[in-house]
């Protein structure tokens, strides 16, 4: 088994290379693949160090000046396995005397430009694993979707805090998960089924009772982010049970004028073409509609479309994404976003912030209580970005528009290429592994220009 070993900053260029590998039938282990939401992530990732025969290390600045890279690199060391090292961009030559890999493998023009002319140049340097078998389109669409989900919340303030207290002195020596899974177990909810409010704390297993459901709250306050780590976890089942449903996120903010039907509008967000209807009809979906209520506000049309179809589609899952409003919602089961109390507030950033930090936020929130109580998510997730690099920033920033000053911070460390794929490049990787995964089944013989046309 080959161990993909990578700095969190790096976990684009991760992704694309364990799915080259993937594709080329190899063996290999990389966390964001392996470990889901309810899983140990420092226990499975120090049981997969101890079984791996082989390891490939994608060596940046980042990388090389990384504590817990360092330690995960000294660990091989001491097993005496060979390390391939792979360079996804330009990195100092500094400390690298510090470091002794195997061999060496120069993949920046294929990171930039990705083709399949140095694909066997690099096949030929990384360490030898058992072939694997041929995984199916099916597998390839849902690693794409963790692909797309875990880049989106490495985006989040909160990751970044995770990321830059993890490469501090004495920080972490296992690679931060950069995102709190237990966010979906110990979370306050009020759940509302019936007419009948009742207390939720944990939205997992809401979501496996309810297989249709509406959640509900202020704009930041946090809904993307929990239906993002449901559908994380979801991707993974499907993962490792044929039978589990797909999820599928749906973005009602993209719906243009472009798009004449719901048919156009799910056609340009999750390409089945015309077929998407027949994959509902033969498969159990976990579909997200995320943004409804911006879009009742402006088409009342396309929201009756919307609960029509919801309505003729009772064995489908849904996760609706609404700020509320009686006129808006659907006759489905809800559950909402309490506010964040001081105890709340605390037990969130001590995931991300060292024992010092969370003294200093303490201090702040004695100072600021009335508006940290009543802060949304997505401010309280930027004041932790702000405190991870500096307590006075965070006092004088929080309460005004700390936006600017987390830019400011981020320009200041950002990599050339932090997102590693750019949006376009990912939706079209998305696309075309959806379009792959219709034709698995009924439709692999027939050409896709003669399918559009049935």
């Amino acid at each position: 088994m080959i161990y993909v070993s990578y700095h969190n900053i790096d976990c684009a260029y991760a992704f694309q290379l364990s799915n080259l590998l993937i594709r080329y039938y190899r063996n290999v282990w990389l966390d964001r693949f392996e470990i889901d939401l309810t899983e140990d992530w420092n226990a499975m990732i120090r049981e997969a160090r101890a079984r791996a025969t082989g390891v490939i290390a994608i060596v940046t600045d980042d990388y090389l000046e990384s504590p817990y890279c360092r330690a995960e690199f000294e660990y091989f060391r001491g097993r005496d396995l060979a390390i391939t090292a792979v360079i996804p961009r330009d990195f100092s030559t500094d400390m690298i005397a510090e470091f002794t890999f195997g061999d060496w493998v120069d993949f920046r023009r294929w990171f930039d430009d990705p083709s399949d002319l140095s694909v066997e140049n690099l096949l030929s340097q990384v360490p030898q694993s058992e072939a694997v078998a041929e995984t199916g389109e099916r597998l390839d669409y849902l690693r794409g979707f963790i692909q797309e989900v875990e880049l989106a919340l490495a985006k989040m303030p909160t990751s970044w805090a995770a990321l830059r207290n993890s490469d501090a002195q004495g920080g972490n020596e296992i690679r931060p998960r950069m995102f709190e899974p237990s966010m979906l177990t110990d979370w306050d909810f009020t759940g509302n089924k019936a007419g009948n409010e009742l207390p939720v704390e944990n939205l997992l297993e809401w979501a496996r009772a309810e297989p249709q459901f509406i959640i509900q709250g202020k704009t930041g306050s946090g809904k993307t982010c929990f239906a993002r780590l449901l559908a994380l976890q979801q991707a993974h089942n499907a993962l490792r049970d044929d039978s589990a449903a797909v999820p599928v996120w749906l973005d009602l903010a993209q719906w243009t004028s472009e798009h004449r039907s719901l048919n156009a509008f799910i056609e340009s967000q999750w390409t089945l073409l015309t077929y998407w209807q027949h994959w509902l009809d033969q498969r159990e979906t976990l579909l997200v509609l995320d943004n409804w209520s911006d879009l009742a506000r402006s088409h009342s049309a396309r929201v009756t479309e919307l609960r029509q179809w919801i309505d003729a589609s009772p064995g489908q899952r849904f996760i609706v994404l609404s700020a509320g409003g009686r006129s808006s919602e659907l006759e489905l089961p809800t559950t909402r976003l309490n506010g964040i109390s001081a105890g709340r507030a605390q037990s969130f950033v001590s995931g991300w912030l060292t024992l010092e930090q969370q003294n200093s936020f303490r201090q702040i929130l004695k100072q600021k209580h009335a508006f940290i109580a009543d802060s949304l998510l997505d401010n309280l997730s930027i004041g932790v970005e702000l405190l991870s690099a500096d307590r006075a920033l965070a006092f004088n920033q929080w309460q005004a528009n700390p936006m600017p000053a987390m830019l400011a911070l981020r320009g200041k460390q950002a990599p050339q290429s932090s997102g590693g794929l750019d949006a376009k490049q990912l939706l079209a990787g998305l696309q075309q592994l959806a379009w792959s995964t219709m034709l698995q089944d009924n439709h692999r013989l027939l050409p896709r220009d003669t399918a559009i046309d049935h």
